[in-house]
C-alpha cells in the first residue's frame, strides 16, 4: 500500500523500489488527468558533520534518471 496526498488540484505518490525513486503526480482537468512520473537513482550523501562548529545536516542527493508523461481523455 502507497501513500497518497491531495495538494490543490493533484495528488502525489513518493517511494523508493530498489534504490529508485519515483515520483507520481495525478492532475485533474475536467475530466482528463494529467500523470506525471519522474525518477531518480544513485542516491549521494553530504553533509552530517560539524564544520566550524555549526552542525551541517545529512542530505541526500538524487540523481535523475527519466520522466513520463501522459493525458488520460475520457470519452463522453
Amino acid at each position: 500500500m502507497l501513500d497518497l496526498n491531495k495538494i490543490n488540484n493533484s495528488f502525489y505518490c513518493v517511494f523508493e523500489i530498489n534504490s529508485n525513486l519515483l515520483f507520481i503526480e495525478y492532475r485533474l482537468y475536467g475530466k482528463d488527468i494529467e500523470f506525471r512520473l519522474l525518477s531518480a537513482g544513485a542516491k549521494t550523501s553530504s553533509g552530517g558533520n560539524i564544520h566550524q562548529g555549526y552542525k551541517i545536516p545529512l542530505v541526500h542527493s538524487y540523481k535523475a534518471t527519466s520522466k513520463h508523461y501522459a493525458l488520460l481523455k475520457k470519452d463522453n
